[in-house]
């Protein structure tokens, strides 16, 4: 069995480690020997950069500004701490996840890269008040690792696009898409079948944490506009980070708050939210893929949502949703719902959603084709 060695900040074989990469470890174990190696070494003076770091990154907090790690040291500390664990084991390939640590590596093995975004889009879109020097760097480190990648599995095409615009690559079928999966198993799913009149109560779910850029505001409104104006008898379950008090106090207005997955629980009433929704509104200002809405489609919940970052990769209009533009207020998402419930499309919208989990956003789709690619190299 070929073995691969991955790379990635967070440690994917914890319980309690990010669902991205725990799913992505997993998946390729299926098929391959699978080493995970920690980029970040375990030293004192290692803990003092650190320490360091975080000084400096409070410091740009208090002058406005935004400190990155993805700079030329931590990169090349990160780098030889990966060259020194690979000189341990016998290996075929190195697998990238989410973080460009492998831009100094010296080795003559392949190199696959799975990221939602490169810097490139990530600043200005994503993040605020990087410093110009600071903003060259990471731009420099980002195009040194997708010179030294052989493939680049990209989550959404928006990405792709950018790089294309803004990096000058020998060879961009480097480049592919590649969508996300679903963080949960399709054993774990609730079966509910649901029904989509315009005189039945309507079900609508948001999830975010970072409520402003996850567009609360907008989804409250669709919920007003919804009732007030076109009579649908709706509400609005909110799962995440805390609303205002004014937004708890609507009667229109469930808030379950945070839920940890990790924790079987809070998992299961996850699974309960999503099961008894009828619709996920997604008015986020800024995404690359958002995993939550692979989790959304799992459930045949049509997505409505704006057309920005990498989300079209994912919610595609009028197919499984509607895609929105950014200009557009919560009275045309309310409008763009009543319509849908109106010309009977909501329910071709929840079926081409099951559709699409089944053949597109699900990490065994995803380990099928990344592992098509690999496999072709090695």
């Amino acid at each position: 069995m070929r073995t691969i060695a991955f790379i990635s900040l967070n440690n994917p074989t914890k319980v309690q480690s990010s669902g991205i990469a725990y799913s992505i470890y997993h998946i390729l174990k299926k098929k391959y020997n699978v080493v995970y190696i920690s980029p970040a070494p375990i030293s004192l003076w290692y803990r003092f950069l650190k320490l360091l770091n975080d000084v400096f990154s409070k410091i740009f907090i208090i002058c406005g500004k935004t400190k990155i790690n993805q700079d030329y040291l931590t990169s090349y500390i990160h780098s030889k701490t990966v060259m020194k664990e690979l000189n341990r084991i016998p290996y075929d390939a190195v697998f990238c996840l989410d973080c460009t640590d492998f831009a100094f590596l010296n080795i003559d093995k392949p190199i696959f890269y799975r990221s939602d975004a490169i810097f490139h889009s990530y600043v200005n879109y994503y993040i605020f008040n990087v410093p110009a020097f600071l903003s060259i760097m990471g731009r420099k480190v980002e195009e040194k690792a997708l010179k030294k990648c052989t493939y680049f599995f990209s989550t959404n095409q928006w990405t792709i696009n950018n790089i294309k615009n803004s990096i000058i690559l020998p060879d961009y079928t480097k480049l592919l898409l590649v969508q996300s999966g679903a963080n949960f198993d399709k054993s774990e799913i609730i079966p509910h079948v649901r029904e989509y009149h315009i005189d039945k109560q309507l079900n609508i779910l948001f999830i975010g944490y970072d409520l402003k850029r996850k567009g609360i505001d907008v989804a409250v409104q669709c919920l007003n506009f919804l009732n007030d104006k076109y009579h649908v008898n709706a509400i609005l379950t909110i799962i995440g980070g805390m609303p205002d008090e004014t937004i708890i106090k609507n009667n229109r207005i469930r808030y379950v708050g945070k839920l940890n997955k990790n924790k079987s629980a809070e998992r299961l009433k996850f699974h309960q939210e999503l099961s008894k929704a009828d619709l996920f509104i997604f008015p986020t200002k800024a995404e690359f893929s958002a995993i939550v809405n692979c989790e959304a489609c799992a459930y045949g919940l049509p997505v409505f949502t704006y057309n920005t970052g990498g989300l079209s990769s994912y919610v595609f209009d009028d197919v499984n949703g509607r895609l929105l533009n950014l200009n557009q207020s919560g009275e045309s998402f309310a409008e763009s719902i009543y319509l849908a419930l109106k010309n009977n499309k909501m329910k071709s919208y929840s079926d081409n959603c099951h559709r699409l989990y089944n053949s597109i956003f699900n990490w065994d789709v995803w380990g099928n084709i990344v592992s098509m690619y690999i496999d072709k190299v090695i």
